[in-house]
């Protein structure tokens, strides 16, 4: 199964804009996407160490930042993705209202004190 690569590269200036409500300096950044990029790779683990690489390679300034996602390349691979990571177990059904007072009538006998004359 083969995996796309998608990269964003986003970027923001310097300084940012400074908010000075209630007297306190705060760095609000607006992110722009400057690029992206892609990879066909060969399996999802290669594309997530790939990505993680590329990510912590431009993680030494903080006018760019990146975010990447690994997607299967054809809808077939998404779909067998899909099918893999199902839930094996049934999803438990809640109780019938005749099953709740069955199961509500059970704790009440069991928790009735009951006194032995």
């Amino acid at each position: 199964m083969k995996f796309i690569l998608f990269i964003l590269f986003l970027i923001t200036p310097p300084n940012g804009i400074k908010d000075t409500e209630k007297g306190t300096a705060k760095d609000k950044r607006i992110w722009a996407l400057q690029s992206t990029a892609t990879m066909e790779l060969e399996s999802r683990p290669v594309c997530e160490e790939i990505g993680r690489s590329i990510e912590r390679s431009t993680n030494v300034t903080s006018t760019i930042t990146i975010r990447f996602y690994c997607y299967p390349k054809t809808e077939a691979d998404l779909n067998a993705l899909i099918e893999a990571n199902k839930p094996t177990a049934a999803v438990p059904q809640p109780p019938t209202p005749a099953e709740r007072r069955q199961r509500d009538e059970s704790i009440d006998n069991a928790t009735t004190f009951k006194p032995r004359y």
